[in-house]
Parts: structure tokens; C-alpha cells; sequence
């Protein structure tokens, strides 16, 4: 059995569910998922919804009282990556021969059997961030991206594990740009034997780096390179409702935009709909709102004005990506 970790709050809970119901999809093996609610909302819903193979965790039992400190020195996206290495503990804590950590806003369309084919018998993996040329930010956000990291309950995965940890207990308010659980794992590699980092193009495709890629296979089993995608990370991928949808800021291309994108928009469409049935009333999701509607530039707080100075950025450079599904959320 593969046992998997990941978390969300109540604005991205329609992401894990996507997560969830790829897995169900295409894990040919025995999983189970373990799922972080980082607040009650969130936490009320996964225990109603009742999914398969999901264990749902609560906030309190990963920060506990002798961690209750970030949550004043951190901010809440701070507390989530702070929760991840946390997470990966708790369950192996209850006897799990190995874990891997998935962001939520992950997809799978292929079985990640794959992926741990390649990483054998070895305690630690790591999935490059393979940015595509002009989109290199390796100095601030490091050579792997968390995504998928699977550690084994054996001494070399502890260890690594708990570098994790401690690296990830740095964050702080006063330092926001600043991603130490991140980049602690770049020496990981040359610090011991028994890492693997993923050579598969398939695993971690996403916004920086999916225009170095030639697209092709099919919505059911998209390709990059000629090779299956395994996975993909949808980074900031946003509701903007009547069955639209912000796909990025980086400039996504047409292939990817038909073959990757739509048939898991259609997904988070069709989800959505399951989900106000079966939780009436609940209406959380990451949304963008294009500032052109806003009705006055004058009203506009700190935080809309920095979304609109970045809709304006990405209009200049083209990357406006908004994509409307047959399928209405």
C-alpha cells in the first residue's frame, strides 16, 4: 500500500477533492490519503463527505500546543508549508512504512506507480522544478519544488525528514520571500545516497516549465515529449465562475491549454456541482476576479490594488490566460 499525504484550507478543498478522484482513477495498487484541514470549515466538509481511502486530519493534531508559536510568527500560507513535513511525521508516526507528500493542486493522469519505479529502494525522492528558459527562479525558490516527496520510515527518510522540519520552523513574517523548507532540499542530493531525484518529464509538469515541452497523447493520457504525464501542478489555477477559469500568470500554450488543462477544469466544474448537492450552502474556492469589473478603481483595498497592478502586468505581457468550460461550475 502507498500512503499519501497533503493539505488545504477550505478555498482549496475543491483541488484535493480533484487530487483525490484521480487517484481513485488511475492507482492501480491499495492507497491511502491522508488529508490535512487547516481549518474547521474545511475539516467539518472532508468528515461529511466521507471519502474513499481518506483519512482526515485536524489542524490541532499537527500543530500542537508546543507549536502553537507559529501562529504568531507566521503567516497562514507560512503555517501550510511549516504543516508539511509535520504531516509526513504524523502518519508515519502511526506506522506507515513510507509517505509521500502531494500539493493539493496536483493532478494525476497516469498511475504514480511509475514514479516509484524510478526511486526503487531509496528513502527520499525529489522532482526537479525543470523551469523553462525564462522562468528560472532556482535562487528563490530552489532547484526541487515540493510536490511529490516521498519519504521511507527508515533512518536515511527520518533524517531528511526532520532537516525538513527544522528548515521549514524558520519561517517568519518578517521574511516572506523567503522559502527555507524549500531550499533546504537543493543539498539533499550530494548530502546522501539514498535520494532520488525524478528524471521522468512527467512528474511535475506545470506552469514554468510545460512550454519547454512538445504536447501531444490525449485529454485521457496527455504526453510531454512523447512521454505519459504523470502528474501536473496546477499553480494558481483560479475560479472565476459562469465556467470560466485564471489559468496563470506564466503563458500557457494552446496544446496544453486543450489536451492538460480542459479536462481538469471540467473536473473541478463537475466536483463543484457534486459539492453544493452535498454540502448546500458551501461556497469556498480560490476565485480571481478580473479588476475590469470592479466598479470603481477608488474603492479598491491594498490587497485588490496589487491584484489589479498584476492584471495589468500580465495583460502587457499576454499572459491573460482565462478559460471558459462547457461544463458550468
Amino acid at each position: 500500500m502507498h500512503y499519501y499525504c497533503t493539505l488545504f484550507d477550505k478555498n482549496y478543498m475543491i483541488y484535493g477533492l480533484a487530487l483525490h478522484a484521480s487517484l481513485l482513477r488511475h492507482h492501480a495498487k491499495p492507497f491511502r490519503l491522508y488529508m490535512l484541514a487547516m481549518d474547521k470549515t474545511c475539516e467539518a466538509a472532508l468528515r461529511k463527505l466521507d471519502l474513499e481511502n481518506v483519512v482526515v486530519v485536524a489542524l490541532e493534531e499537527i500543530v500542537t500546543p508546543e507549536l502553537a508559536w507559529v501562529h504568531e510568527r507566521m503567516t497562514f500560507g507560512q503555517i501550510c508549508w511549516t504543516s508539511q513535513p509535520l504531516l509526513c511525521k504524523y502518519v508515519l508516526a502511526r506506522g506507515a512504512d513510507e509517505v509521500t507528500y502531494l500539493e493539493a493542486d496536483s493532478y494525476f493522469f497516469a498511475d504514480p506507480q511509475l514514479l516509484f519505479d524510478e526511486v526503487g529502494s531509496r528513502s527520499v525522492s525529489l522532482v526537479p522544478h525543470a523551469y523553462a528558459p525564462g522562468h528560472d527562479q532556482t535562487a528563490t525558490s530552489g532547484v526541487y519544488c515540493v510536490q511529490f516527496n516521498l519519504f521511507r520510515n527508515d533512518a536515511p527518510g527520518r533524517e531528511l525528514l526532520e532537516v525538513w522540519e527544522q528548515a521549514c520552523l524558520q519561517y517568519t513574517k518578517e521574511r516572506s520571500g523567503w522559502y527555507p523548507g524549500q531550499l533546504c532540499m537543493d543539498s539533499w542530493p550530494a548530502r546522501s545516497q539514498a535520494v532520488c531525484v525524478v528524471q521522468n518529464p512527467g512528474a511535475g509538469v506545470a506552469p514554468w516549465n510545460v512550454s519547454r515541452y512538445r504536447i501531444g497523447g490525449t485529454r485521457a493520457a496527455p504526453t510531454v515529449d512523447g512521454q505519459p504525464v504523470v502528474f501536473y501542478h496546477f499553480h494558481e489555477l483560479a475560479f472565476m465562475g459562469d465556467g470560466a477559469f485564471f489559468l496563470s500568470s506564466y503563458a500557457i500554450g494552446r496544446d496544453a491549454i486543450d489536451i492538460i488543462y480542459r479536462p481538469y477544469l471540467e473536473e473541478l466544474a463537475s466536483l463543484w456541482r457534486q459539492l453544493r448537492v452535498k454540502l448546500p450552502g458551501f461556497d469556498h474556492c480560490k476565485s480571481f476576479r478580473s479588476p475590469g469589473l470592479w466598479s470603481s478603481l477608488a474603492s479598491l483595498d491594498r490587497k485588490r490594488w496589487r491584484a489589479y497592478l498584476k492584471y495589468l502586468l500580465l495583460r502587457t505581457k499576454g499572459r491573460h490566460n482565462i478559460v471558459r468550460t462547457a461544463v458550468q461550475a
